[in-house]
């Protein structure tokens, strides 16, 4: 991964018969970076000591801003873009391109997406994504074609929040917590009457 720029980390729990999966997401930033598609993330092992070489190298039409394991389901891997689209790689694929993503459409996201996480239980989750406009969608992972809610993430009712950090508490699928790029952290929910978030 040297000249490349590590934008992310995460860390698979969905096999249990590798002691440590982690995902790096990288983008080239230098001249002297390997002559491959700079819109990429690849997955290293790491065993008893140093990480191993990439085994696993995915691309993306855009830049690829943020990355998550789908949990439970252990072979799809998340992706956000800076042109706002949500990609989805499957490993057991042999493909490095997306099995699924969601149209440019301004029914989802047209702004980089930093946030991806999947809530939920075993038998009901769902796919959050958040992009920098403020725009929250909730999406199926059988079908990305589009979301099925969305909601704008504003404070004080009219000013957006360019969301760049989101966390659900272990167990919750309502609640979460969203850091902005002005340095302020916001509580919220995703069900309820009020589309405004106070100030935390």
């Amino acid at each position: 991964m040297k000249h490349f720029l590590i934008t992310e980390t995460q860390r698979s729990l969905g096999d249990p018969g590798v002691r440590s999966t982690r995902l790096f997401q990288a983008e080239a930033n230098t001249e002297r970076a390997p002559k491959r598609n700079q819109n990429s993330i690849s997955t290293a092992m790491r065993g008893e000591g140093e990480f191993k070489g990439a085994l696993v190298v995915m691309e993306a039409m855009s830049p690829v801003v943020s990355v998550g394991f789908a949990k439970f389901h252990p072979n799809l891997v998340v992706g956000g873009t800076y042109s706002g689209q949500i990609v989805l790689w499957d490993n057991r694929s042999h493909r490095r391109t997306p099995v699924q993503r969601t149209p440019l459409s301004a029914a989802a996201h047209t702004h980089p997406v930093y946030c991806v996480n999947v809530v939920g239980t075993q038998n009901a989750n769902n796919l959050i994504t958040v992009s920098t406009d403020g725009r929250m969608c909730s999406w199926s992972l059988d079908m990305l074609s589009q979301p099925q809610e969305t909601m704008e993430l504003v404070y004080s009712k009219s000013k957006p929040v360019a969301v760049t950090g989101m966390a659900f508490p272990t167990g919750d699928v309502n609640n979460y917590v969203v850091g902005s790029e002005e340095g302020t952290v916001y509580t919220a929910s995703r069900h309820g009457s009020e589309r405004t978030i106070p100030k935390s």
